[in-house]
């Protein structure tokens, strides 16, 4: 059990270390028309996507 948890753990770590930072391509979209700050979204377009 004990070889499992540190495989997961392992496992876990290598992913989040291989993880991009993003930043948004389009940020805080009033998608609503109203102004109001809790519905704004931030929009993330990969690269290379017409």
């Amino acid at each position: 059990m004990k070889k499992t948890m540190s495989l997961i753990t392992l496992v876990l770590a290598a992913l989040a270390g291989s993880c991009q930072s993003l930043v948004p391509t389009y940020s805080n979209v009033d998608y609503a028309g109203n102004g109001n700050s809790k519905q704004m979204l931030d929009l993330y377009i990969p690269s290379g996507v017409t």
